[in-house]
């Protein structure tokens, strides 16, 4: 049945000792072009499933995803509700929707607007927590308030970083080696 909705699932592991975590995402099928046991996804979609390039995925096909008829957006940045009365709301969904085939409850969409881009996490759905935007699909949007800006709950540097526990930081292009943080 077209258009092809698949249900992509990654296992990572979190931790030595800790459960496995399962990450999910609904997609579409751009095309069958990759290599045989190589899928090509954008990076916001391996993002989302916690993934590195060349991670593993499992992928199955999904029947009677029910299209959206209601979905609830919060957004990461306080400008972004400026952005959109500017272009107006339904300009602004239009564009960010045109690069999603699905919707999840928990799932963070990019829109992107020249160099600006804004986050929104999908925090309700209906008529199901997944739903399809394939076809005539009349969704009705609303907002949640701006609650503040995203922080990950992670500890601070200065307190992680030791000789056996390193922290990682990603370098700048045309930036020089990091020097040893200790003085």
């Amino acid at each position: 049945e077209f258009p092809l909705m698949m249900h992509v699932k990654s296992v990572k592991k979190a931790g030595p000792r800790s459960k496995s975590v399962a990450y999910n995402q609904f997609c579409g099928v751009l095309e069958f072009s990759a290599p045989p046991g190589v899928a090509h996804m954008p990076l916001w979609m391996i993002k989302s499933l916690g993934l590195r390039e060349g991670g593993r995925v499992a992928f199955k096909s999904v029947k009677n995803l029910p299209k959206g008829e209601l979905a609830k957006f919060q957004p990461h940045q306080k400008e972004f509700i400026e952005f959109a009365a500017a272009l107006g709301v339904r300009n602004v969904l239009e564009l960010a929707m045109q690069h999603y085939s699905a919707l999840s409850v928990g799932q963070t969409i990019v829109i992107q607007y020249g160099r600006d881009k804004y986050e929104l996490d999908v925090v309700e759905l209906q008529p199901r927590k997944s739903v399809s935007l394939y076809g005539t699909v009349d969704l009705k949007v609303e907002f949640a308030p701006y609650d503040g800006p995203r922080i990950l709950d992670l500890p601070p540097a200065e307190e992680v970083a030791s000789k056996e526990n390193p922290v990682l930081r990603p370098r700048q292009p045309n930036s020089q080696k990091p020097r040893n943080a200790r003085r």
